[in-house]
């Protein structure tokens, strides 16, 4: 019995002293995604002016006549002086709305995501094999042991 006893102390400590070291955990790094979207901004142009200046006198008759006409204005406005037949002056003026839509990129930081990258040596066939048979053995291990527990409790039991 106690020769049993010692084999299976020489067999644990020999376990023990040849284990296989422990797995070399995956690092992990920690990057954030955005997400780029393009949109229209509307940009409303301010609104634009003109200037119309004259210079009308009467002559012998009696009737109004244009003597000159200035018509200054921008590009976005279009200006248009009429005198009727009576001498009134009429003037039209016609602004057409400008919207311009500018392209835009707006960032969304949509989550941070753990990407894991490789360790610097993979484990070969022999040691993922080790690996495995390590386990195996240590639960062989327990049977064992209390296999032997209970062959010395019931021994003693006697």
């Amino acid at each position: 019995m106690k020769c049993l006893l010692y084999i299976t102390i020489f067999l644990m400590s020999g376990i023990w002293f040849t284990a296989c070291r422990s797995i070399p955990q995956v690092p992990v790094e920690s990057r954030t995604d955005s997400i780029y979207i393009e949109k229209l901004i509307t940009v409303v142009n301010p609104a634009d002016s003109a200037s119309i200046r004259a210079l009308f006198e009467c002559d012998e008759n009696g009737k109004v006549v244009l003597r000159w006409l200035d018509i200054a204005n921008t590009k976005n406005v279009q200006a248009q002086l009429t005198i009727d037949s009576l001498g009134n002056v009429i003037a039209n003026m016609k602004v057409p709305s400008d919207t311009v839509y500018v392209p835009s990129k707006e960032v969304y930081i949509d989550r941070e995501v753990q990407v894991p990258y490789p360790v610097e040596k993979e484990l070969n066939r022999w040691q993922k094999i080790k690996i495995e048979l390590g386990g195996w053995a240590f639960g062989g291990m327990l049977i064992g042991l209390l296999i032997v527990i209970w062959l010395i409790y019931k021994s003693k039991k006697r």
